[in-house]
């Protein structure tokens, strides 16, 4: 068993018979994320992971890749990368204590149904998580091909590129709904 605040992510890992530490590691992000509570992190090792997240309502998970250049979560063209609020899970209510750091977030595709937007990333439901150190890339959505921020959210963006998205409403980035999202140095372009 793990008795660590941290949960290690690698490729070669296993979700079966894994136990989540770094010599038994768990080879999906979304087990780290379910097994994770409020002030661990879920440390990702470099490798490619192709994975569609649903954010636990849990605060205080801290979401750390190995880099932007080496550590890639790919929608696989399915649906969103990483969905953060989701009303099927309740309410979102996450706040800045969440972090997403140090990633590219590629290949999602979110086009129909209640979460046909943000193919990158999906915020909704007052969640505010801070995103940091990211490259949101090759996504595609309704509203916010790259990142949908929307019903009170108000997430801090920061070091972030956004680019090469596509979106009918927002190619790189939609805000809906309120909220008050803050950014700080943020290059969207190419969308």
């Amino acid at each position: 068993d793990n008795t660590e605040p941290v949960w290690y992510i690698n490729t070669a890992g296993n979700d079966t018979t894994g136990t989540g530490t770094s010599v038994n590691p768990f080879a999906s992000i979304q087990a780290g994320i379910n097994f994770s509570n409020s002030g661990d992190t879920v440390l990702v090792a470099t490798g490619q992971y192709t994975e569609n997240i649903n954010w636990r309502n849990v605060n205080g998970i801290k979401l750390i890749g190995s880099g932007v250049e080496n550590c890639i979560i790919d929608g696989g063209q399915i649906s969103n990368v990483i969905t953060i609020g989701n009303s099927n899970m309740g309410w979102g209510l996450i706040d800045t204590s969440t972090v997403i750091s140090s990633f590219t977030i590629q290949n999602g595709a979110s086009l129909s149904g209640p979460f046909g937007h943000g193919g990158g990333l999906h915020i909704n439901h007052q969640s505010s998580p801070l995103l940091e150190n990211l490259l949101i890339t090759d996504n595609t959505g309704g509203h916010g091909g790259g990142v949908f921020v929307v019903n009170g959210s108000s997430p801090l963006i920061r070091n972030v590129v956004i680019k090469d998205n596509i979106g009918s409403e927002g190619g790189g980035i939609a805000f809906m709904a309120g909220g008050s999202p803050r950014l700080e140095n943020v290059l969207i372009h190419n969308n």
